[in-house]
């Protein structure tokens, strides 16, 4: 018996091989349509067989992995074993705009749109099928709540949300002629729901009442951004990213930011209302050329807008502090993240400190300020390294929906406890026999205190100080510490940052080297209670001894140490020796040391 997978996957006798003599058992149902196989899925990745027994097999797909019991029934009888196993392929994702509502949408390669079932939790249905794109959710409008889900190449459908699955109404513009991009995108504005910005090619349709919305009138096509974005080329420009002034909507102040895939970012000033034929402001001017993958911007102030593009080999990341003007200045951002492409972004408002969050081929990225700190990555236990395709933020309680492309959906609230100080330098130098320790912050919340600690191998650190942090801060703090301790040849030093809860972060460790320290002993936790701990100034060349004598000169313990060793602890059972004075002596390479210590 053969089994072959490609789109779909056929099973065949042994012998002479035809399409006749194929039998379909799985992918689509049959070649009529689109319709799948009974809970198979098109686009076979994989196929493999129990050890034990061969007819029972596993079959890889877009739609996760399947098995089957008996594969060589007339009607392949398959079973869907996906349980915690993430695959989804999101190109788009969008959240409730409801305040602490946990209903998600997303629109995924192969998988059409999904959404969680019931509006909670994680178990998700299928309510549009085909490749799916840009997805949308409105508000309650006159008590009822409606979906905006897509297709492949420009298909685009409205739902209300109580509606059967599957169940849709195509408001595809009838003069929407071109196919657009493959992967359908438009966009609902997050805080003002009814209304509906489709892109087609380089061409863009409003819709101002969404919820009612169909494919033969209340479209206007804006003529004047069709033309700037695609200056007359519509087969070969394209509407990539859009993005809007967040909050209710004003004549005055609110936006619509359009990026292309020739690297265009337009403003329309008044979106909703100027009349078609308004032409946009193009403020490009200093970015490169590129595909615009998204544009984030600030909530509290529209004049901040990060822009993101998707190619390799440029600069994939920029900012500006002045989008309503002209002729914004931008200002690579890209930092740290060089090689990754950029695929989506958000600006959240947390507390009053700004958090930029760039969606990577390598997982998702943010920082506090991206003029002066480095990205970090975030939810790397839980992201990983997932491509993240897009982001979706509701401000009214700061939650992030993350989509990723082969990941899944994930979901936060950002607050002030889940964010850590922003450190953004850490170094020390030699100064005369002492270290001086110097670190700056970018942004500090709720935070407690810097415990700075010391070792001697980068391994076994001890708490040596502990500096008072500013609580609150969005601007740049220094601090600094000089330890006049005795040094070691060799000292490295971290720093733990506390906040007030008691979470706590370490820094990476830093090294400072003292070449000319001459040999000497340091005994840690002094007074001491069942051991003794001594540090070496240098790594002894042979094996160095201890040895504790009582105040009378009697030898009460000794210990000899391991070539090399410069971290000595001298075990005593605490019941052997009495409260007081005693001397400890050391032998090192020849040369003998000696300290009281004193027992508790």
């Amino acid at each position: 018996m053969i089994f072959i997978g490609g789109t779909n996957i056929y099973r065949l006798a042994l012998g002479p091989l035809s399409p006749a003599t194929a039998t379909r058992i799985g992918g689509y149902a049959s070649p009529a349509g689109y319709a799948l196989y009974t809970n198979s899925h098109s686009d076979i990745h994989a196929i493999a067989f129990s050890p034990a027994n061969d007819d029972i097999m596993l079959c890889g797909d877009d739609g996760g992995i399947q098995r089957t019991l008996d594969n060589k029934a007339a009607t392949v009888s398959w079973t869907q074993v996906n349980t915690d196993y993430r695959t989804y392929q999101y190109y788009k994702v969008a959240i409730d705009p409801r305040t602490g509502n946990d209903k998600v949408i997303g629109g995924a390669q192969d998988n059409g749109c999904t959404r969680n079932i019931g509006g909670t939790g994680s178990n998700y249905e299928q309510v549009y099928s085909g490749d799916g794109g840009a997805v949308g959710l409105t508000r309650d409008i006159a008590g009822s709540t409606y979906e905006f889900v897509t297709s492949q190449q420009g298909d685009i459908r409205r739902r209300n949300s109580t509606s059967a699955l599957g169940s849709t109404t195509n408001i595809r513009p009838t003069t929407a002629v071109n196919s657009g991009l493959f992967v359908t995108y438009f966009y609902n504005d997050p805080d003002n729901t009814d209304t509906l910005y489709y892109a087609s090619d380089s061409s863009l349709y409003r819709y101002l009442s969404a919820h009612t919305a169909t494919n033969v009138s209340g479209w206007t096509e804006m003529t004047g951004v069709g033309t700037a974005a695609g200056n007359g080329v519509a087969s070969s420009n394209y509407i990539t990213a859009l993005a809007t002034t967040r909050g209710p909507y004003s004549s005055a102040t609110s936006s619509l930011f359009i990026g292309t895939n020739d690297s265009k970012v337009l403003r329309l000033d008044d979106p909703a209302v100027v009349p078609a034929g308004t032409a946009p402001v193009n403020i490009s001017s200093g970015l490169p050329a590129g595909y615009i993958s998204s544009i984030a911007v600030n909530p509290r102030n529209d004049d901040t807008v990060l822009v993101t593009f998707s190619n390799y080999g440029i600069v994939n990341i920029w900012w500006t502090g002045n989008a309503n003007s002209a002729t914004p200045t931008w200002t690579n951002v890209e930092r740290n993240v060089t090689l990754p492409s950029a695929r989506s972004s958000a600006i959240a408002i947390v507390g009053s400190n700004i958090v930029y969050f760039v969606g990577t081929s390598i997982g998702l990225l943010a920082t506090t300020n991206p003029l002066t700190t480095d990205w970090v990555q975030e939810g790397a236990t839980q992201l990983g390294n997932a491509v993240v395709t897009s982001l979706a933020l509701r401000t009214t309680d700061n939650t992030l929906l993350v989509g990723t492309h082969g990941y899944g959906m994930w979901k936060t609230v950002l607050t002030l406890a889940g964010l850590p100080v922003t450190l953004t330098d850490f170094s020390g130098a030699l100064q005369n026999k002492n270290a001086l320790l110097h670190w700056s912050t970018s942004m500090e919340l709720n935070s407690k205190q810097f415990e700075l600690e010391r070792s001697t191998d980068g391994i076994s650190f001890r708490k040596i100080a502990v500096v008072p942090a500013a609580g609150n801060s969005d601007s740049r703090l220094d601090y600094s510490y000089l330890d006049r301790s005795p040094l070691a040849e060799y000292n490295y030093y971290r720093l733990k940052t506390v906040d007030i809860d008691g979470n706590f972060k370490f820094s990476n460790s830093i090294l400072i080297k003292a070449p000319l320290v001459p040999q000497g002993i340091t005994v840690l936790a002094n007074p001491f209670h069942d051991d003794i701990t001594v540090q070496l100034a240098r790594e002894p060349k042979g094996k160095p001894e201890l040895r504790l004598f009582d105040m009378n000169g009697r030898l009460v313990a000794s210990q000899q140490f391991g070539q090399g060793e410069q971290m000595l602890k001298l075990a005593i059972p605490g019941e052997k020796l009495g409260s007081g004075t005693y001397v400890l002596r050391a032998t090192i390479d020849g040369s003998g040391f000696a300290s009281k210590v004193v027992k508790q």
